[in-house]
């Protein structure tokens, strides 16, 4: 019989952070907001069999680890910013199996005519 791995998925969507970010001089000046959505995978079994906070990844744990990163970052590019917050999430989260993240640069959409400026990482 084959038994196939399960893979379930914590998503947080909207996290708000600031953080230095961008390639322009005025960008350089000041923090920006940015929006960032997760999705994490991982294996809820022991969380579906136990019921313990300590089986499952605490989310509001994972929150806190995104706005310290961002408020701790200067980078020039959305896709650095990304990659190093999924790379960081996943040395911190050891349970996490893969990460997404997709960062939302609100700043420019409006000067730009556009909905969304968005970036999306998977480690």
């Amino acid at each position: 019989m084959v038994v196939s791995k399960i893979t379930d998925t914590l998503v947080l969507k909207g996290i708000q952070v600031e953080t230095l970010i961008g390639l322009l001089a005025e960008e350089r000046k000041a923090r920006q907001s940015l929006a960032i959505d997760l999705v994490l995978t991982l294996d809820f079994t022991p969380a579906i069999e136990r019921d313990q906070l300590d089986t499952v990844i605490n989310y509001v744990d994972v929150v806190h680890r995104v706005r310290n990163f961002a408020a701790h970052r200067s980078d020039n590019t959305l896709e650095r910013f990304a990659h190093f917050l999924a790379l960081d999430l996943r040395q911190a989260f050891p349970k996490i199996l893969k990460t997404v993240v997709s960062v939302a640069k609100p700043r420019y959409t409006g000067p730009l005519g556009l909905d969304s400026i968005e970036v999306h990482v998977e480690r």
